[in-house]
């Protein structure tokens, strides 16, 4: 089976969900061999060649500046003409549906966020401008997509009768194989981690008031240790004057962007992880804490609320609620919610979620070759 998978993808390091859950995807397909695997990605700087990686070739596709106005039309005439010449047996759209429009070949796509909706939620220069033209490339493609994967229920709501038309697969994003490494005798400790990029969406503040509320309740070596780029010198700024206005300058940790093996090890001996996010679709770094057993304190909004038992594998807070988030890290115990956390982060595996997909993609060219 050939299959081409259409997607952002990293150049090194994967930059957020998207890249990472193609890269893992595709790490995967390449571990269970018997499979042609060709990744087109978008290249930002222009890049126009093709390289051969560990079991798998990447064609990079030079996009043109201006992306929200070029990447539904400029791009994807590119997309499509390298989809034409490579006759793949199954093609996966990944986060960027405006490349599917218009291509006839079998073909599965991944919603993974709301393009119109994170330009707003971001804000800045032409937002509003952007987001409707991004809004109505999408849309116009979500509404001809035969068969979606929905990678948390909240998509199907937030998106509705856009994906009136397709058939919905329920599947998750596969995480990176680190996370699923077999461990013994780990003792638990009292960190609680916050694992995002550095920027208003992820919003630290809320995360840092609530441990600073917590702090008198929390044994006195727990700490809140954050992972992540900086996205937003503007807004890290503001946090680390809001640290020492807390004063949590001794209790709190920036360890900026590490591989998927130094946080894995690290939500292994945890007590929690806090996720205080204004909007979400699916955050992986929840199933990245529950892969390691590690419950997760946040809001019960987005995404969230489907990926977490409130008591069970995580606590969740009214949309806002800073106290209980501070009571939650309190009375989370990750040792006494350990197994059902372990238990549910199966669901996001690289081999159970690679199995899902490549049942649809045989669904697909089974049901293409019976028409």
């Amino acid at each position: 089976m050939h299959i081409v998978i259409v997607s952002p993808f990293p150049a090194d390091k994967p930059k957020g969900g998207v890249e990472s859950a193609a890269l893992n995807l595709v790490r995967q397909l390449v571990r269970s061999g018997g499979y042609r695997i060709t990744v087109l990605a978008p290249h930002y700087q222009g890049l126009d060649t093709a390289e051969q990686r560990d079991g798998y070739v990447l064609q990079w596709v030079p996009q043109p500046p201006l992306g929200f106005l070029s990447y539904w039309s400029v791009l994807r005439s590119r997309v499509h003409r390298h989809l034409k010449e490579l006759k793949p047996d199954i093609c996966h759209f990944q986060a960027l549906l405006a490349l599917s429009y218009g291509y006839s070949g079998p073909h599965v796509a991944t919603v993974h966020g709301i393009g119109e909706s994170d330009i707003r939620t971001r804000g800045g220069r032409f937002s509003e401008a952007r987001a409707r033209i991004v809004g109505w490339a999408e849309q116009r493609a979500r509404r001809r997509v035969a068969d979606c994967i929905v990678i948390n229920p909240y998509v199907a709501e937030l998106l509705g009768e856009q994906l009136a038309s397709a058939t919905l697969h329920h599947i998750g994003n596969p995480l990176d194989a680190s996370f699923f490494e077999q461990q013994s005798d780990i003792a638990r400790g009292q960190d609680v981690l916050f694992v995002a990029k550095m920027d208003r969406n992820k919003n630290l503040l809320a995360a840092l008031e609530a441990f600073s509320a917590a702090a008198d309740r929390l044994p006195a070596d727990a700490k809140l240790v954050v992972y992540g780029p900086v996205a937003d010198q503007r807004y890290h700024d503001e946090c680390l004057a809001q640290v020492s206005a807390l004063n949590l300058d001794e209790r709190v940790e920036f360890m900026g962007a590490q591989p998927a093996a130094v946080i894995a090890a690290h939500m292994r001996r945890a007590r929690a992880l806090i996720l205080t996010s204004h909007h979400e679709v699916a955050p992986m770094v929840i199933s990245e804490a529950l892969s390691c057993g590690l419950p997760t304190v946040t809001f019960r909004k987005c995404g969230m609320q489907y990926m977490l038992e409130d008591g069970v594998t995580g606590v969740l807070a009214d949309d806002g609620d800073v106290q209980a988030l501070a009571d939650g890290l309190v009375q989370i115990s990750a040792a006494d919610m350990q197994q059902q956390c372990s238990e549910a982060g199966l669901g996001y595996s690289p081999q159970h979620v690679m199995d899902k997909t490549t049942q649809l993609y045989q669904q697909v060219i089974a049901s293409e070759k019976a028409a």
